[in-house]
């Protein structure tokens, strides 16, 4: 009797699973479900994928605008370094301010400049920084150094020569970045 029971049961569980995909096949009523989750799906697809590239678009458009606004600051920022150091006089103190940019660090932060598009003047900005490190460490040391009362004429002289030599690198150096700001700023 219980096997029986259950094999009633079992009979009555698979005729309705046939009913049921009878129902979705017969008369063609599957095609629109599965159009209809198709559609469903596609959208859901087309519109995640258009919202992404329009994200794409607008964090490209304002990387752009950013890069065209340091540019322009860091052009401004080089203008602004002195062309000459002081004539050399033995009675006199050696002093410089070290040179202080924020434009160039941000340029060189990873995320505005393409190394494809922008390699050559990521290499002037590189020298640029290592020029104006060597310089800043140099006229700081140099300012300091010069409160001590016994330095030589000899000393205080080849001191001189070294920030005018290293005030020099930092000019050329300079003048390349410049020309490389200027040839991407051309080129768009």
């Amino acid at each position: 009797r219980i096997e029986k029971f259950f094999m009633n049961d079992r009979q009555g569980i698979m005729k309705k699973q046939k009913s049921i995909y009878a129902m979705f096949l017969s008369r063609g009523s599957a095609l629109p479900l599965i159009g209809s989750l198709f559609s469903l799906f596609l959208g859901a697809f087309l519109g995640a994928f258009l919202s992404y590239q329009f994200t794409v678009y607008l964090k490209a458009q304002e990387t752009k605008v950013k890069r065209e606004v340091l540019f322009d600051m860091l052009r401004e920022e080089l203008i602004f370094i002195g062309e000459r150091v002081q004539p050399y006089e033995a009675s006199k103190v050696i002093y410089r301010d070290p040179i202080r940019l924020s434009a160039s660090s941000q340029l060189l932060d990873g995320e505005m400049l393409e190394y494809k598009k922008h390699g050559e003047l990521f290499r002037a900005l590189l020298k640029f920084q290592v020029a104006v490190y060597k310089y800043n460490d140099l006229v700081q040391t140099t300012n300091l150094i010069q409160n001590i009362p016994t330095i030589s004429a000899t000393a205080h002289r080849q001191i001189y020569e070294n920030i005018h030599r290293s005030h020099q690198d930092v000019l050329n150096v300079r003048d390349e970045v410049i020309k490389q700001l200027t040839a991407n700023k051309k080129e768009g």
